[in-house]
């Protein structure tokens, strides 16, 4: 695409070039996905990758967001048009942390969203009966 900038290398691969890092040797416990990182280069790797995906996501969503409010800033839609492409936006990125968290610390996120994840996990109550 042209709006894509050529592919940065990675920290791990920066690490790599310059001799490595000493001792990348990690210890996985029992249970732990194969695909993990098996080295500190890997890992490095991987915390490069979960950066720029969240960056990338954010920005795209931020640019969506910025082009609802000026078209409805400069009068090209209705704010009844704003709230469906908002709703459009939600169903392409999801919904982002609930608002609820602003003016939260992040321990306080932290503990909400960790509660709210451990209730997604819990088995559905209704479901297929056995």
């Amino acid at each position: 695409m042209a709006d894509e900038a050529p592919k940065k290398p990675t920290h791990a691969e920066r690490v790599k070039r310059s001799g490595g890092v000493k001792n990348t040797s990690l210890r996985l416990p029992p249970g732990v996905e194969t695909d993990w990182p098996q080295n500190l280069a890997e890992l490095l790797e991987w915390y490069g990758n979960e950066v720029a995906d969240v960056n990338r996501t954010a920005q795209l969503r931020i640019r969506d967001a910025t082009k609802l409010v000026n078209a409805c800033l400069n009068s090209e839609i209705t704010l009844e048009k704003a709230g469906e492409l908002a709703s459009e936006i939600h169903a392409r990125w999801g919904e982002p942390a609930p608002g609820f968290l602003r003016g939260k610390s992040d321990t306080e996120i932290n503990q909400v969203m960790d509660e709210a994840l451990a209730q997604a996990k819990q088995p559905s109550k209704g479901g297929r009966g056995r």
